[in-house]
């Protein structure tokens, strides 16, 4: 409990002994804050007496009722109830536990104690709304502005702070305070404290940025307003601080404060300083000089006494104080004049002192600084560029204010940042040192000084800054897109400038030139192309600067500048090759077009008039344009303090002809300077031949006196570095060699020049390389390359220690260079025509024998015959006809005759090819077997070909596009003359065979494949090629394809061999099966023995020689010969027949010596019932035979249809059986299609005997068939020959059935060949063996009476079935309705 005392006074001095005490007591917590119980607090008078609904508790002498409950109405009552409010607004404010927020805590509930409607409790109301009513006149107090604010938000004006400088409105938007008003009324002394000086410099802070964004005329009456206060408030604190005996001066306080609001802070966090200096000046300069320190009080010595120029620019951007401004001056409400001393004070305290070059340096960096300068005057900015670089700096301001964005002046009065140089579009006003106008789409152009615009030398060194120093340039869409007469216009005007430059020796200005241009290749390289091309087609650059060009020594007439030099680049290029012979420098004159300066020099001037004379109106325009630009330059010149530029000095005449070259060489484009790497254009471009690349060189050095220039520039092509950092090396020298070898088709290796297709750079093959050296090429010896170069390059030579200095290669890398380019090129350059020993041997040396011993090129380029479309037996003449007369007629075993009409190159292999041939092979089968080389060879037609030789299968080169045939008679004679008699042009030639024929020993097949695999591959066609000769001709290559033995031979079984496909033995097993049906066609038609003998040899040879299919029950096909099928061995026993003649329809017509054999029907012991359409599994023979006996063979298919469905579990003759396969749908499809587009609407049928080529293997192909007639054919073939079982066999056996919807379509199809077929053709005759052979009328009645019976029967059994159902239904609801 805290307690508070207030004395009551008493009225006069008597009364004085006659006090009272007035307690109140605040409940608080344990952390002393301010707490309030639900109750109240009571009322006490010594006693308690009553709780009156107070926060607080209260203590006075109180005069009480007679019941001591409560205080009596007593007036010493209300003396001291009076004192309460003021002394509770007094306890809480002054006590630091408590405070202003402890008010809500204590303040009574004036509802709460309104409710007591007793008489008593409306003095303790009175209480409660006379506490209210204290804190509130007690904590607002009124302000400037009439409002009134919360005590703690009141602080005091200062005395020496004027309103109308700082506004109580300026300081409550700085702060949350406000100045009280002054003749407000304060009760409590000490409650208000004055306004501190942070939050005063904060609102001058705030008052000058006001004024200097909006109210700049203000400045002049607010800067002594300012310095009143600040100079009182300095005063002030450096007494405080004086007085207090001890301590810094530096330390804190206002006195710190008014420091760090002038100069800043160190803090990075502080608010930047007060920009309230009085400064000496304009108020444009002052007003980017007040912007920060330092300050100075004038100009060191060190800086007036380095001329005006430097002493102009410090006096106008060095900040220097001047106190006149606030001498004398009053505020404008009459206050007191500003303290000049104490402002001259703390100057001192802030360490201003004269301006020296650090000073100035420093100035420089703010004043230009974007973001600080609003405006700089050109000749000023101009001033502080070329002071920045006095100090070293290369690119001026750019470099001095250390990255930060500098201020460049434009035309409209403002400044723009360096760093929106190219978002802002900034321009320059002029080109080259010429005033020209550009388009609208440049947004500012720089201002121009009058100093540097007053001649064209310092508007060059101007523009020469600008551009390397910001990037500023004239704009570029302007400048390339200038038209060509204002190109013109510029050229003369800028040889004009230069002329006079000459003459007056103005060497600074040719030099700033010169660099200029330097710069512009980077920035406007567009438009120095287009004014390049304007001057080298102006006659105005000979006739004012250069003698006239001599004519081409090719006699073409004057050569492009870009093909002259200048004088400078042949005694370069001559000390370079330590050359100095009159015949070297007058062939390097000659090829290299000297150019030569005028020697007289003229007056200034006087080229440009007489140039404008014949120039026209175009060019007086340019003039005129000129003029006024000079005009108005002047005119800026009289109204502006401008210090020209000093006027140039005269140099040496050499030295300024120097740079005139060296500005000609920007602007026309001709070699100026000589360097290491342009030996490579000397050598391969000006003194060599162009156009053909097989030409021999321009000039011939062995042996004369240009040997040793050749010999220099041949190695400084060979080791000078491609690029212009000569140290790096970077690319070594193929970027730019490497093209021009390729250009002139050879390289000069010292003195020698050798053509590219007589080197090879890798020779590692040595067997290849041997045969290279003693043969040769049709140009002569081969080189190897990398053997001349590093002979050569390793050679001692006088310029060793010269070169060392222009970093030249070392002979190992461009070895290493040149070995990349010669093997694998370099961008759009190949390599080397034959880059390694093999490659010159197929490349060049083996083409140039063939062509020497009598091939011919082959046009096509393909080595394998177009195979063409089948042919019927109409257009199988005349295919047969073109063939013969363009291939020949038939061959030998090992060569090719010529054909009858066709004159043929008679080949002749001389030593050199096969010693070549052998190189090849040899170097092949050691190399790897990755590599495949094409190989030149002669065709047995006398054309050439490549074959690919490789060891690698499955490559691509093993494609059948590129596959030669390799002839080889004793292996495989038939095959051999097929192929050389139908193939010549796929074929090697047989005077090589021997030497190729080491390959397939060595088992590296490569390009090259049998005749055998060569007929494999063109089977469809090879056969009916052979067909044309006769059946003998395609039996013999059935058999030696095949691997058949001879018909005299022992018999053996032997394999299918795995080269031929399903197609191929389809192709054979056809044309056999034609042939076959043809020739017995003819034995029924007629009854010569001949016919029934030729028959009877085409069925064993058919039997022997051609394979036959066979469908197996579990899926799958089966190829094998029909006589080693049919084969069985010795041992086995003869079959029994279990079913006799009879009981086979047709059984006459069964073949002979076919004997069937099937097992007997199972009893009915042993579970066998009826027979059904699905026959039970048979079971075996009880005695297994001695050996395996073939499977029977049924027929499959009748008319194309499926016999029969599933088979599995039939067993025949102890085997599951097999059956005929179908014909391949691609070979029917392939017949209908041929048939029909020949033999539209002719009716159905096949060859007949009427036929000119049938029965000699012409017409023998299913393509002269169709469908329906093929199908009938191959079943007839396979009842007649392949000795199938028809479909009786199963039917009186098993009882197996033809399918229920097949039988429909077999009567359908029968049907229809009866009809379409012709009488006595090819067609009858099958149609009738077939039908005698299977009887299929009688067996599909028999089978349709069984279907019929089976399903009468099925019939009756279900109607018995429902009968007896019903029965059953009726019985049970029968005993249904009697239970």
């Amino acid at each position: 409990v805290l307690k508070y005392k207030a004395d009551a006074d008493r009225a006069g001095a008597a009364a004085a002994a006659a006090t009272t005490t007035v307690c109140l007591a605040f409940p608080v917590g344990s952390d002393q804050t301010p707490r309030r119980s639900d109750e109240g607090e009571l009322v006490f008078a010594y006693l308690p007496v009553t709780a009156a609904g107070f926060g607080f508790a209260i203590q006075a002498d109180f005069e009480l009722v007679a019941s001591r409950q409560d205080v009596s109405e007593h007036s010493g009552n209300h003396v001291l109830l009076g004192r309460i409010p003021g002394l509770f607004v007094h306890a809480v404010l002054s006590d630091p536990a408590l405070g202003e927020d402890a008010f809500p805590c204590y303040l009574p509930d004036l509802t709460a104690i309104r409710k007591d409607r007793s008489g008593g409790g409306r003095k303790w109301c009175t209480l409660a709304s006379a506490l209210h009513r204290a804190t509130e006149s007690f904590m607002t107090v009124r302000t400037e502005d009439d409002d009134r604010v919360r005590r703690r938000h009141a602080v005091l004006r200062p005395r020496h702070l004027s309103c109308a400088l700082v506004p109580n409105g300026v300081l409550k938007a700085v702060s949350d305070k406000s100045f009280a008003h002054a003749d407000a009324e304060v009760d409590l002394v000490g409650c208000l404290e004055a306004c501190p000086v942070g939050v005063v410099l904060d609102c001058l802070r705030k008052v000058f940025q006001e004024i200097e964004e909006a109210q700049p005329e203000r400045t002049a009456e607010a800067l002594p307003q300012a310095w009143r206060y600040l100079s009182a408030e300095y005063a002030a604190a450096r007494e405080q601080r004086q007085g207090a005996a001890g301590q810094n001066e530096e330390e804190g306080g206002a006195l710190g404060a008014i420091v760090e609001a002038l100069v800043g802070g160190t803090d990075p966090s502080s608010p930047p300083p007060l920009r309230i200096f009085p400064v000496r000046g304009s108020s444009t300069l002052r007003l980017h000089s007040e912007h920060g320190a330092p300050l100075c009080w004038g100009l060191s010595p060190s800086l007036t006494q380095h001329g005006a120029s430097l002493l102009r620019l410090a006096d106008r951007i060095v900040p220097q104080l001047d106190l006149e401004r606030i001498r004398g001056a009053r505020t404008a409400d009459g206050g007191d004049v500003v303290d000049v001393d104490a402002v001259e004070a703390l100057m001192r305290r802030l360490r201003v002192r004269e301006a020296t070059h650090a000073e100035l340096e420093q100035q420089l960096k703010t004043c230009f600084r974007f973001g600080l300068a609003v405006t700089v005057e050109p000749d000023l900015w101009w001033d502080a560029y070329k002071y920045a670089e006095s100090l070293g700096h290369a690119r001026g301001l750019a470099d001095f204010v250390d990255g930060a964005a500098v201020a460049l002046p434009v035309s409209d009065s403002r400044v723009v940042s360096s760093r929106d140089v190219r978002r802002l579009s900034v321009s320059l006003p002029c080109l080259l040192g010429l005033r020209r106008k550009h388009s609208s789409s440049a947004k500012s152009t720089l201002a121009l000084p009058p100093s540097a615009a007053a001649t064209w030398g310092g508007l060059l060194r101007w523009e020469l800054a600008m551009a390397t120093a910001f990037g500023v340039t004239f704009p570029q869409a302007d400048a390339e897109r200038m038209p060509l007469e204002s190109l013109s216009s510029l050229a003369h005007e800028l040889i004009d400038a230069v002329v006079d430059a000459r003459c007056q020796g103005d060497l600074a200005a040719l030099s700033a030139l010169s660099r200029l241009l330097e710069v512009y290749e980077e920035r406007l390289g567009g438009f120095l192309a287009n004014l390049k091309r304007a001057m080298c087609t102006s006659y105005y650059p000979e006739r004012s600067l250069l003698e006239p060009r001599a004519a081409d020594w090719r006699g073409r007439g004057r050569l492009p500048f870009d093909a002259t030099c200048s004088p400078r680049y042949i005694e370069e290029l001559m000390a370079f090759a330590m050359v100095a012979d009159d015949a070297s420098s007058d062939l390097l004159e000659t090829r290299l077009t000297l150019l030569r300066l005028q020697e007289e020099r003229g007056e200034p001037g006087e080229g440009y008039e007489s140039a404008a004379e014949e120039l026209g109106s175009d060019e007086e325009e340019g003039q005129a344009t000129k003029a006024g630009d000079a005009a108005s330059s002047a005119e800026g010149a009289e109204t502006t303090e401008v210090e020209d530029e000093a006027a140039p000095t005269t140099a040496d005449e050499g030295a300024v002809d120097e740079a005139v070259w060296s500005v000609l060489h920007h602007l026309l484009g001709f070699r100026h300077v000589f360097a290491p790497r342009d030996s490579t254009w000397v050598l391969y471009g000006a003194l060599q031949l162009e156009g053909d690349s097989r030409s021999p060189p321009a000039i011939h050095a062995s042996g004369t006196p240009l040997e040793p220039l050749v010999t220099s520039l041949a190695r400084a092509a060979l080791t000078a570095p491609s690029t212009s950092d000569a140290s790096s090396g970077a690319g070594g020298c193929a970027p730019t060699l490497w093209p021009c070898i390729c250009c002139a088709g050879g390289m000069w290796v010292g003195s020698e020049f050798v053509l590219l297709r007589q080197c090879v750079w890798d020779v590692s093959d040595l067997v290849v390389w041997g045969a290279l050296q003693r043969v040769g090429c049709r140009d002569g010896r081969i080189v190897e390359l990398r053997r001349a170069l590093s002979s050569f390059l390793h050679e001692a030579h006088p310029q060793q220690e010269l070169w060392e200095e222009h970093g030249m290669l070392a002979p190992r890398d461009v070895l290493a260079h040149l070995g990349e380019c010669c093997m694998h090129g370099r961008s759009s350059q190949p390599p080397l025509p034959y880059p390694a020993a093999i490659d010159m041997m197929l490349g060049e040396v083996l083409p140039w024998l063939l062509a020497r011993d009598g091939t011919s090129d082959d046009d096509s380029g393909s080595v394998t015959t177009q195979l063409e479309e089948p042919f019927d037996d109409e257009e199988g003449d005349s295919q047969a006809a073109s063939d013969e007369s363009s291939i020949g007629s038939s061959c030998s075993a090992l060569g090719v005759s010529e054909a009858a009409g066709r004159e043929r190159p008679v080949y002749a292999a001389s030593e050199e090819s096969i010693a070549c041939y052998s190189a090849v092979l040899a170097s092949s089968s050691a190399a790897s077997r990755s590599k495949a080389w094409a190989v030149p060879v002669p065709t047995a037609a006398g054309t050439r070909q490549k074959v690919v030789l490789t060891a690698k299968e499955g490559r691509a080169a093993r494609s059948e596009e590129r596959l030669l045939v390799l002839p080889d008679a004793a292996h495989w004679p038939v095959a051999t003359a097929h192929v050389l008699q139908h193939f010549a042009a796929d074929c090697l030639h047989p005077t090589l065979a021997p030497t190729f024929a080491f390959m397939l020993m060595a088992g590296r097949r490569g390009g090259l494949e049998t005749p055998c695999a060569r007929i494999q591959r063109s089977f469809h066609r090879s056969l009916r090629l052979a067909a044309q000769g006769g059946e003998d001709e395609v039996w013999a290559l059935v058999t030696e394809l095949y691997e058949r033995p001879a018909a005299s031979a022992a018999p053996s079984i032997r394999a299918i061999p795995a080269l031929f496909s399903p197609n191929d033995h389809w192709e054979v097993l056809l044309w056999a099966a034609i042939t076959c049906a043809t020739e017995w066609h003819r034995t029924q038609s007629s009854d010569a023995m001949e016919d029934a003998s030729r028959y009877h040899e085409t069925l064993s040879r058919t039997r022997r020689l051609v394979p036959f299919v066979e469908r197996l029950l579990g899926g799958g096909e089966r190829w094998s010969f029909l006589d080693e099928r049919d084969r069985e061995p010795e041992s086995a026993a003869a079959p029994e027949p279990l079913a006799s003649d009879e009981s086979f329809p047709g059984g006459r017509n069964r073949p002979a010596g076919d004997e069937w054999r099937f097992p007997a029907e199972p009893s009915s012991e042993s579970g066998g019932g009826s027979s059904s359409s699905t026959p039970p599994p048979l079971a075996a023979e009880a005695s297994p035979p001695a050996a395996p006996r073939p499977a029977v063979l049924l027929l499959g298919t009748l008319f194309g249809y499926d016999l029969f469905g599933s088979l599995r579990g039939l067993e025949l003759r102890g085997s599951p059986p097999t059956s005929t396969a179908f014909v391949p749908s691609r070979i029917l499809a392939s017949a209908c299609a041929v048939r029909r587009r020949l033999r539209a609407g002719d009716v159905l049928r096949g060859p007949s005997s009427a036929s000119p080529r049938l029965g000699r293997g012409g017409s023998n192909f299913p393509e002269a068939f169709e469908r329906e007639s093929l199908i009938l054919l191959w079943e007839w073939f396979c009842l007649e020959v392949a000795g199938a079982a028809p479909p009786a066999v199963l039917w009186a056996t098993v009882q197996e059935t033809i399918g229920e919807r097949t039988r429909p379509r077999i009567r359908t199809a029968m049907a229809a060949l009866q009809r379409g077929v012709a009488r006595g053709s090819l067609e009858e005759a099958l149609l009738d063996s077939v039908r005698t052979h299977t009887q299929i009328e009688s067996l599909m009645e028999e089978m349709d009476a069984r279907d019929e019976a089976r399903n009468a029967a099925r019939e009756r059994e279900r109607r018995a079935r429902n009968a007896e159902r019903e029965a059953r239904l009726r019985e049970a609801r029968l005993r249904e309705v009697q239970r």
